[in-house]
């Protein structure tokens, strides 16, 4: 079996530089006459639980590859205080040595070098932590009470004194792109228009600002530092003044989800909304006196007439909003809300049972083995309450979000039923009707987004 050192580095933050902490403890290592060494390199945080090296080097451990590790301080191999002891009784139990390159060598076996590094890395531990914290939790008071967190404003506002204010020059060409959007001006156009990227036209139309909110924890940053965006990001009311609506925001984001490449070529109520039962597109087409009518290009059903199921697809969509109990959606909320917090419950139950048998390890009340096992079944078991967890919270804004396009639906109905343009129709009924499936040229089936 070959024996190798170690070298591990973790980068912490975001402005530290791992290949240069790389290059110190190779030359180092260089120095010790530890000239066959293997390097592990994580560049998440160390609050992560995803370090895919850290737990290769254990392996490695265990597996008696690795009898040195070199680290640049401790708390390079992680900042959790029972984690810290874990690791150095497996370095104690494969009698491995650690050097630290701002220390000097640790001895695991000798208590007096053991409980110093537990000291010293307790205290960088809970000053990171609480550094982290609470900037985070400043952070997220100010989003939660409308302030700006920071950054550069947004074009169509000025900051004065960390406040939002409306730019009025700004502010008007912000609302005209917001119209000629949901107008079926494509985003090309209105970037040239105003001279923009065109990837900062749907940025625009997307960003909740304008509708006078504020996002939290928008973006993150992946393991090579790119920047990606959360999809799961908080959104509170912001205490700056709005320059577009809600309802207008609304439509302009659904018109900016369902936006398609598809050439138009002439004007139709139902394009890309009608399906025939044998699961193929209906296509637009003319009929008799230019009447626009449907059809299927197997021939299963009759022309389906543009003018004949206009008024009653805008029947059905009432009666499905008319027959939507907002009472009972409430009570299923309630219901949800109350599984949620007996799952919360589980989790942080589940938690303690882990940080107690962790205890119990360290303290050599129970083997390894034992712990391994115990640990993986509570970890499962927590995965699985975070996976219960996060259903019943897509749950809970579904429900929410059903409610409050009722309201928004009823009153873009009364504009289509007095709307002329039927590309504009067409743009209101993608926004509510996922498809329209007929079983015959008589009867169909409406299924609606909400």
């Amino acid at each position: 079996m070959n024996i190798t050192t170690a070298i591990y580095c973790r980068e912490s933050t975001d402005k530290q530089d791992i290949d240069s902490l790389i290059s110190l403890c190779e030359r180092k290592a260089n120095e010790l006459g530890l000239n066959d060494y293997k390097v592990y390199k994580d560049v998440k945080s160390g609050y992560s639980n995803e370090r895919e090296e850290y737990l290769k080097l254990i392996e490695d451990i265990k597996a008696g590859v690795i009898k040195t590790v070199i680290v640049y301080e401790s708390s390079r191999l992680g900042r959790d205080e029972l984690e810290h002891h874990i690791l150095y009784k497996i370095f104690r139990n494969y009698n491995v040595k650690v050097y630290n390159i701002s220390r000097g060598w640790v001895d695991p076996s000798n208590e007096d070098d053991l409980f110093l590094e537990g000291i010293l890395n307790l205290l960088d531990a809970r000053e990171g932590r609480k550094i982290a914290r609470r900037v985070k939790d400043r952070l997220k008071e100010l989003c939660m009470s409308g302030q700006w967190t920071g950054g550069p404003a947004p074009v169509g506002y000025i900051l004065k004194d960390k406040k939002l204010i409306v730019d009025p020059e700004k502010a008007k060409m912000i609302k005209d792109i917001f119209q000629l959007f949901i107008e079926g001006t494509e985003k090309g156009k209105i970037a040239k228009i105003y001279n923009l990227e065109y990837k900062k036209v749907g940025r625009i139309i997307s960003n909740p600002v304008y509708a006078g909110k504020l996002k939290y924890q928008q973006f993150q940053k992946d393991s090579n530092k790119k920047r990606i965006e959360n999809k799961t990001y908080e959104v509170f009311k912001g205490e700056h003044e709005a320059i577009v609506s809600e309802e207008v925001f609304f439509l302009a984001n659904n018109l900016l989800k369902n936006t398609y490449k598809e050439k138009v070529t002439f004007p139709a109520i139902f394009r890309n909304l009608l399906y025939c039962n044998c699961g193929k597109k209906l296509y637009p087409n003319e009929g008799y006196k230019r009447k626009r009518i449907y059809i299927c290009t197997d021939n299963c059903i009759s022309a389906i007439k543009e003018e004949e199921i206009f008024p009653t697809v805008i029947n059905t969509i009432e009666n499905v909003l008319n027959n939507i109990d907002l009472e009972n959606i409430d009570n299923v909320n309630k219901n949800i809300k109350e599984r949620l917090e007996f799952y919360r419950n589980q989790q942080k139950n589940s938690e303690i049972q882990l940080e107690n048998l962790t205890r119990k390890y360290i303290s050599g009340q129970i083997k390894e083995e034992l712990y391994d096992k115990l640990s993986k079944e509570i970890n499962e078991k927590i995965n699985l309450l975070l996976g219960e967890i996060e259903e019943l919270n897509k749950k809970i804004s579904v429900k929410e979000s059903t409610k409050n396009n009722k309201e928004i639906i009823f009153k873009y109905l009364e504009k289509i039923k007095k709307e002329k343009d039927k590309d504009k129709i067409n743009q209101f009924f993608s926004l509510i009707i996922d498809k329209i499936v007929f079983i015959n040229s008589y009867r169909y089936i409406v299924y609606l987004k909400i």
